[in-house]
């Protein structure tokens, strides 16, 4: 039986994830973030599921080690400039915003 990888553990999570158990796909993107540490994608589904349990600074704390692993991840940047709104950081949602955008312009996406 071979062992999980960090990859496995983030595919997990996102099948628990889709079926509701926001608590379990956590701990999968956790364990995924623990074998691989650089694992970018695994950051920002962690950030999003710490936003579906109302942790703002949890999910946004995420995002940015996200963002530094990936500084071109334009769906990190869009996802934490909705964070920073959802807690009245208007200048950094802005910004947020505005990188993200370039980003998606850079490329040429929609």
């Amino acid at each position: 039986m071979r062992s999980s990888t960090a990859k496995d553990h983030y595919f997990r999570g996102r099948d628990k994830a889709r079926l509701g158990d926001i608590e379990g796909a956590m701990e999968e993107y956790t364990t995924a973030i623990g074998l691989n540490p650089d694992y970018a994608e695994a950051y920002i589904f962690r950030g999003v599921a710490k936003r579906e349990k109302d942790d703002y600074f949890g999910a946004i704390a995420d995002l940015t080690k996200a963002i530094e692993l990936q500084p071109d991840n334009a769906v990190a940047h869009s996802f934490r400039a909705l964070l920073y709104e959802k807690i009245g950081n208007h200048e950094a949602a802005f910004a947020d915003r505005a990188k993200a955008e370039k980003l998606t312009k850079k490329s040429g996406q929609k």
